[in-house]
């Protein structure tokens, strides 16, 4: 006679997805009244967008420079561009970030963030942003 064996059904094998997040790092850095000197305060951040960067080779930077109303509108779009690039050459030269892979522009008094009628609101517009986003693995 015959044997019968027991038929077992195995479930196919699903392939569980990892868990994915959207990261956003946002640089800020502020600016002394008509300077374009990166401050040592602003290291931290930098770093952080340094690192970011190096791990995630694709991912490029747009500096943003701003100026408060202070002065003509020539002269705050080149100091905005200075600011820019003062951050750009520093990611540049003191974190190791390829400078083809951050571009900078100067928007002048053109896009304030907060009123130039007070020191504080002005002092909050001198500024240089900048924003970046990658997917990364959640880890538990």
């Amino acid at each position: 006679a015959a044997v019968r064996q027991p038929i077992t059904a195995s479930a196919p094998a699903v392939e569980q997805q990892p868990e994915m997040r959207t990261v956003t790092i946002r640089l800020n850095v502020q600016f002394e009244f008509n300077k374009a000197t990166v401050l040592a305060v602003y290291g931290e951040q930098l770093q952080s967008i340094a690192s970011a960067m190096k791990a995630h080779g694709d991912i490029e930077l747009v500096l943003e420079g701003h100026t408060d109303s202070r002065g003509s509108d020539a002269y705050n779009i080149d100091l905005s561009s200075r600011r820019a690039a003062a951050v750009k050459q520093k990611l540049a030269a003191d974190y190791g970030i390829d400078a083809e892979r951050i571009s900078s522009v100067g928007y002048g008094e053109s896009r304030p963030i907060a009123s130039n009628q007070t020191d504080e609101g002005r002092a909050r517009n001198r500024r240089v942003v900048g924003e970046m986003s990658f997917t990364e693995v959640v880890v538990d």
